[in-house]
C-alpha cells in the first residue's frame, strides 16, 4: 500500500504530521526521517490514485493471476497418493528403522496421503513450513501458490534424530504396521513457539492445540519423497465418511 506524503497528511486526523513538522515529534517517517520505498515490490496499491473498489480489484486480479484464487469452474481433483507396495517393497519397509506415529501424526499422514493437502506430498520441509507460516500459501512444482495455513509436520526426539539421521530411508509405523516410508530423511529444528504463535496467536499450553505442539520432540522430519503404503483406517465407525477428493467428485 502506498500514498504520497500529501495524501498521508490529508488523512492524518490525529495531527501527527503537523506535530512532526513543528518538531514536536522526532524521527517521523516522511518528515524528519526518510522513507525507504521497496525497490521492487510484488504489488503496489497507490491509494492516493485508486479508491477502495479499484484497489480491491487490483489485489483480486493479482491473486487470480498468481493462482491464489481459482475460478470455481476450473475444477481440480487431486488423486490419492496411496500406492500399495510390492512384496519386495513391503519386506524392505518392515526392516527399516522407524518412527511410531502418534494420533496427531497419523491424522496428518492421512490428510496428505488422501490428497487433501495439495500440493503437499510429504510432511513439510523447513522451506515449506516457513511458506505456510508466513504467507499462508504453498508453492507447487511450477511455482503456483495454493492456500494452505496449517503446518503439517512430523516431529521426533533428539534421540530418534541421532538414530535415524544417517539412514537413506525410514519407515513410519502406526499401531505396529508400516503405513509409509520417507526417502532421504531430513531433520530440522522444531521451532514450537514460532509455529504456535503464528498459527494460534499463542504458545500457552492452555490452548489445547498449542499444548500438543509444545509437547512434541525437538526436531521435525521431512525427506526427498514419501511413499504412502496404505489408507489409514481409524475403526471408529466413521471411516466410510472419510472420502478422498476423487471419491467426492
Amino acid at each position: 500500500m502506498s500514498a504520497s506524503l500529501e495524501v498521508c497528511e490529508s488523512r492524518d486526523i490525529k495531527g501527527l504530521y503537523k506535530k512532526a513538522r513543528e518538531g514536536i515529534i522526532k524521527n517521523f517517517t516522511g518528515i524528519s526521517d526518510p522513507y525507504e520505498a521497496p525497490e521492487n515490490p510484488e504489488l503496489n496499491i497507490d491509494t492516493g490514485a485508486l479508491n477502495v473498489d479499484a484497489s480491491q480489484n487490483v489485489i483480486l486480479n493479482h491473486m487470480a493471476h498468481n493462482g491464489v484464487l481459482v475460478p470455481r469452474h476450473n475444477k481440480r481433483v487431486v488423486d490419492s497418493l496411496i500406492k500399495a507396495p510390492t512384496e519386495a517393497e513391503a519386506h524392505e519397509a518392515n526392516g527399516l528403522k522407524h518412527i511410531d506415529l502418534d494420533e496427531h501424526g497419523v491424522q496428518y499422514l492421512q490428510t496428505i496421503g488422501d490428497g487433501w493437502a495439495f500440493p503437499l506430498t510429504r510432511f513439510m520441509n523447513e522451506i515449506e513450513l516457513l511458506q505456510v507460516l508466513h504467507m499462508h500459501t504453498l508453492q507447487d512444482e511450477v511455482g503456483k501458490r495454493h492456500l494452505l495455513s496449517v503446518p503439517i509436520t512430523l516431529h521426533c526426539s533428539a534421540a530418534q534424530k541421532a538414530e535415524l539421521a544417517a539412514e537413506k530411508k525410514i519407515a513410519l509405523r502406526w499401531k505396529g504396521e508400516v503405513v509409509a516410508t520417507i526417502e532421504n530423511p531430513v531433520f530440522f529444528d522444531n521451532r514450537k513457539e514460532e509455529i504456535c504463535s503464528r498459527t494460534f496467536g499463542t504458545f500457552s499450553t492452555k490452548h489445547p492445540a498449542a499444548a500438543v505442539i509444545m509437547a512434541q520432540g525437538e526436531f521435525l522430519v521431512s525427506g526427498a519423497k514419501m511413499n504412502f503404503h496404505k489408507r489409514i483406517q481409524f475403526h471408529d465407525g466413521i471411516d466410510q465418511f472419510r472420502l478422498t477428493p476423487s471419491e467426492i467428485s
